[in-house]
């Protein structure tokens, strides 16, 4: 019988303005550094550790390990995996974006209100881009557009799966760290505990930036051990 326990790390927040999400911001860089001072204070020991090949996700994990600087226990170095990346690095977001923006005028609209949120740092930015990543995801799923030239949310979510192949290759009871996003790890949820699309979406859009997923994975069978746990920044 082979156990792995994986914590699956939601990467800190990204930047919100309007030119590259993919890089944290000030506050993502702090929920970073918290998690590592938190996970090297408990001293929690990893045997492995996993990245997305995003920048938001590396710089997640190297703050992480940064945070066990010359303590007795040493932050494995990331492997990066190209599986636990986001769908922005598919193109599909973009994609879907100009599909959308072509097709609906309500969508168009609230598109031009996120533009110019961003621009003008507006509180409403958070809210609007979270709408719009809702819509862009829903009409993935539903593949309305069948004709664009991206990656369908079926094989996607394949895609995902297919990483379970990598635990089973390291040893028993191993601990592994992997740094990811909310939709690769909202999909290893919705296998463990059968969700919905649907379901999973919601539950995506609740899973906080560095939150703590952590699963067990007996032979190929998955079991849920916590979710979006945040023990790092309860303690402030």
């Amino acid at each position: 019988m082979h156990v792995s326990i994986v914590h699956f790390v939601r990467h800190g927040q990204g930047t919100f303005d309007g030119v590259d999400y993919d890089r944290l911001s000030e506050q993502g860089c702090y929920q970073a550094e918290m998690l590592g001072t938190y996970w090297n204070k408990m001293k929690h020991n990893f045997n492995y550790s996993l990245s997305g090949t995003q920048k938001r996700h590396q710089q997640t994990a190297q703050i992480v390990a940064d945070c066990y600087g010359k303590s007795t226990t040493k932050f494995p170095d990331a492997i990066p995996e190209s599986r636990f990346n986001e769908i922005d690095s598919f193109n599909v977001v973009k994609k879907m974006l100009d599909a959308l923006i072509l097709s609906d005028q309500y969508f168009k609209s609230l598109a031009e209100k996120t533009i110019l949120a961003l621009q003008n740092d507006s509180p409403e930015k958070i809210d609007l881009f979270s709408q719009i990543m809702r819509k862009i995801k829903e009409a993935w799923i539903a593949n309305i557009f069948p004709s664009l030239d991206i990656i369908t949310w079926k094989d996607y979510r394949s895609l995902i799966l297919e990483t379970r192949s990598i635990f089973s290759r390291y040893g028993n009871d191993d601990r592994i760290a992997v740094f990811t996003s909310g939709n690769p790890i909202g999909i290893y949820l919705q296998e463990a505990i059968a969700l919905t699309d649907s379901e999973t979406i919601k539950l995506v859009e609740n899973l906080y930036n560095t939150g703590i997923t952590t699963l067990k994975i007996l032979n190929d069978e998955l079991q849920v051990v916590g979710m979006n746990e945040m023990p790092h920044l309860e303690e402030i």
